[in-house]
């Protein structure tokens, strides 16, 4: 997801790529296909954990941020 700066901030850069890579590879699916990426890392040993879902489907690249309870729509 989001690694952490020299100064210990995320680094949202690498979630705009990621985003990005997500976007191209959309492009690659069958009409059928589902890609479901679930992802989870710290900081230093620290909590709270950051943890992310995506769902690649349809041409569209959906997210959640799971640390709230908000589902991507099935």
């Amino acid at each position: 997801m989001y690694e952490a700066r020299e100064n210990g901030l995320p680094d949202y850069e690498g979630g705009i790529v990621t985003h990005e890579f997500l976007r191209e590879l959309a492009d690659h699916l069958e009409a059928d296909e589902e890609l479901d990426i679930q992802t989870a890392g710290f900081t230093k040993c620290r909590f709270p954990v950051l943890a992310k879902r995506y769902v690649v489907r349809d041409g569209e690249v959906l997210y959640a941020d799971l640390s709230s309870p908000e589902p991507i729509d099935e």
